[in-house]
């Protein structure tokens, strides 16, 4: 079903919101798809997740840093990036490109001032996603990473499937890394995507 929906349903959806004649109809019914779109999107991720590991291989950090800021930056706010690291980290790039995305798109949408930074040490790469908001109490850090758990939706206007967090975590450690979240000091949060240096 999801699969169908993704192919055909959604392209009939937009074309009609686009024949409504009201203005705040359409663009009400659009972002209403969009929400859609992303919960579908998310929950076909991760249940592909739980197929097969894909082939690890080196892969660019710069350019996947590049490709996932571009994707997160469609939402409107820009993203502080790190200067080029030359470094290479082994991984299944298109997995590892959607959970970068869905890190900067949850530093977007629930915080602000959605920055990130590269660090290297012993053979391990970690991508520091941060902002600045309200963070997570440190009670609810571990349910955060559950699939289908989410806070308090009156910390945003956004909807989902409260899984970005979880497909994440998933990518990370099928590549032999894991995802730390913490609060930083001031306020906001650091989601720290640990991986394997090529």
């Amino acid at each position: 079903f999801l699969d169908v929906y993704g192919k055909g349903g959604a392209y009939r959806l937009r074309l009609r919101a686009e024949l409504l004649e009201d203005a705040q109809s359409r663009a009400s019914f659009g972002r209403d798809l969009r929400q859609l779109e992303e919960m579908v999107q998310g929950t076909l991720d991760y249940l592909r997740g739980q197929g097969e590991a894909q082939p690890l291989e080196p892969v660019d950090l710069d350019g996947l840093i590049a490709q996932a800021v571009e994707d997160a930056e469609a939402l409107g706010t820009p993203i502080a990036s790190p200067e080029p690291t030359g470094l290479t980290v082994r991984g299944h790039a298109p997995s590892l490109r959607r959970a970068l995305v869905n890190l900067l798109r949850n530093a977007v949408v629930h915080a602000s001032r959605p920055a990130l930074s590269v660090q290297a040490t012993l053979g391990r790469v970690r991508v520091h996603v941060m902002d600045r908001g309200p963070g997570i109490p440190d009670a609810d850090i571990a349910r955060v990473l559950q699939p289908f758990e989410q806070l308090d939706r009156s910390r945003s206007n956004a909807s989902g499937a409260g899984l970005g967090l979880t497909i994440a975590s998933e990518v990370a450690t099928r590549h032999g890394g894991q995802l730390l979240i913490s609060n930083r000091a001031g306020g906001g949060l650091c989601a720290t995507l640990e991986l394997l240096a090529a």
